[in-house]
């Protein structure tokens, strides 16, 4: 049995199938969300397959499934950086979420931000009210320290503690931010609205220099001397209150699943755990090496799990995210 004759056989399986004849198949309940009402979860894999009758639904745990047995990894599209063919980037520009399906409540977003923040390890949170009388908005203020990933370009990419990242826009001073948090069962990279250099929203400086050993590969263990930053954010109690309410199309970051070679678009500044490649919260450097095989995925990320947007090459023929229609 060849590789993709293997994979066909590890991922011929349906939930929806499953879920409409009743089977007693272990895999509907070790694919499903954890903590997820299963008749909620039924309902929402139905009305996807009616919705969205070319798109196959697939939940975090499948992606955890494929990803280890196929040595793939998921993240998100603002970091990759492979080629997207023509006909696959029309296929993203044309899919759209139903109304029903593209705003959603996330009800516990504020406290769970604020909670975040004062648990992290990496940050200091700091509650600034105004004085008696001022217009001025009562704010968090989100401190950390980092450690540049790309020195020639230092401030393109700041990590706020363990759960904040800031991406810059172009060469302006102003900033993405983005809220990585678990939702459904799936880690969803949330975008927060724009911080600003100029405006005071977001503040960074330098710290200090220091020497540490670096492993390089054809050199072997090095001195590198890093230089240590320090972040500021700040978010009114109005942003964060505002944060209950998602649109998926518009606030909340697709997914690619592809080698971990794809993933090079901000560098160091991104670093795999587990299956997933994420926007790094330390200072850690991931020197591990891996394969190129052309074959990515794009997810919508929707509640419990993803809508496959398109594929291409050779994991497109995994039939675990093939459309009902071609399989």
């Amino acid at each position: 049995m060849n590789e993709i004759q293997e994979i066909h056989t590890a991922f011929e399986f349906d939930i929806l199938t499953a879920l409409t004849n009743n089977a007693a198949d272990t895999r509907v309940e070790q694919f499903r969300p954890v903590g997820v009402d299963p008749v909620e979860f039924n309902r929402a894999v139905a009305e996807y397959r009616l919705t969205y009758p070319q798109n196959n639904f697939i939940t975090e745990r499948q992606i955890i499934d494929i990803c280890t047995k196929h040595g793939l990894f998921a993240g998100s599209l603002l970091a990759f950086s492979g080629q997207i063919p023509v006909r696959n980037r029309s296929q993203m520009m044309n899919f759209k979420l139903s109304d029903r399906h593209r705003v959603i409540r996330v009800n516990d977003m504020p406290q769970r931000i604020i909670a975040d923040a004062r648990n992290s390890s990496r940050m200091n949170t700091t509650i600034v009210t105004p004085p008696p009388y001022s217009t001025a908005p009562a704010y968090f203020e989100f401190s950390a320290g980092f450690v540049p990933a790309d020195m020639d370009n230092p401030f393109r990419v700041i990590p706020v503690g363990d759960h904040f990242v800031l991406l810059r826009i172009g060469e302006t001073p102003e900033y993405k931010i983005f809220y990585e948090t678990i939702i459904h069962g799936s880690p969803w990279l949330v975008e927060f609205g724009v911080g600003s250099l100029q405006y005071g929203s977001v503040v960074y400086s330098w710290q200090q220099s220091f020497d540490r050993f670096e492993f390089r590969p054809g050199i072997g263990q090095t001195t590198v001397t890093k230089s240590r930053a320090n972040v500021s954010l700040r978010l009114t109690l109005d942003q964060i209150q505002r944060a209950n309410v998602l649109d998926l199309s518009v606030n909340v970051s697709p997914i690619v699943v592809a080698p971990r070679s794809m993933f090079t678009r901000f560098g160091d500044a991104v670093e795999v755990s587990g299956h997933r490649v994420k926007f790094r919260a330390s200072d850690t450097i991931n020197n591990a090496s891996f394969r190129w095989v052309d074959d990515p995925i794009v997810l919508q990320p929707v509640p419990f799990g993803y809508l496959v947007v398109t594929k291409w090459g050779a994991e497109s023929r995994i039939p675990e995210i093939q459309s009902p229609v071609e399989n």
